[in-house]
């Protein structure tokens, strides 16, 4: 009569552990699209009389805007201009801000890259990188608008009417969306790391 043979356990293998939804790009991608479209809403208010006088949006800021005094678009207005001036000249014109540029740039290819394949810890440092260069680019727009606004700041003694300027809560909301895109990224990389660390050799 044959003896039984033993049987022999399979060895388990620990499988690595869920990173849930941190552990995907879809945070960082989400947060990256909603920075974009905040863009275009107002980064600055220029008052009179504490009332809303103009705004600028981010977008605006990127690619230049025009400072006739009858549009809606522009730092100061014009007081020495002439009621029936219609067109504006190349002075009239603000041109494009380098550092809302490279703002825009930044979170348009961290968004783009959030979508191409690439190894997963390359593109959470990708977005890393993209998000605190979005951010960085921010803080030195609000520093060169300060600057400005110290330099060209019209006289508010002017016929009765005080100008103020201003960064709006839009824009405030737009850096920590992008402080928030960099930290998700970073959520990722460490889930990976995780993952990494916890398979079988």
């Amino acid at each position: 009569m044959a003896e039984p043979q033993p049987t022999t356990s399979p060895t388990p293998i620990t499988p690595p552990s869920s990173s849930g939804v941190f552990g995907t790009k879809i945070p960082s991608t989400v947060t990256f699209a909603v920075g974009i479209l905040l863009f275009f809403t107002p980064f600055l208010e220029i008052k009179c009389n504490s009332m809303t006088f103009m705004s600028v949006s981010g977008v605006q800021l990127a690619t230049g805007f025009s400072k006739d005094k009858n549009s809606n678009q522009g730092y100061f207005p014009d007081n020495n201009s002439s009621e029936g001036h219609s067109t504006v000249s190349e002075s009239d014109k603000e041109g494009p801000n380098i550092y809302a540029i490279l703002a825009l740039m930044f979170a348009i290819l961290g968004l783009i890259l959030g979508f191409v394949k690439m190894r997963q810890r390359l593109n959470s440092i990708t977005g890393i990188i993209m998000a605190l260069g979005t951010t960085i680019c921010l803080i030195l727009l609000w520093s060169d608008i300060g600057n400005r606004i110290r330099m060209e700041s019209p006289n508010n003694n002017n016929m009765g009417f005080s100008f103020s300027i201003g960064m709006t809560s839009w824009f405030y909301v737009t850096v920590v969306v992008f402080l928030a895109a960099a930290f998700f990224s970073f959520k990722r990389l460490q889930a990976e790391s995780t993952n990494l660390a916890q398979k079988p050799t």
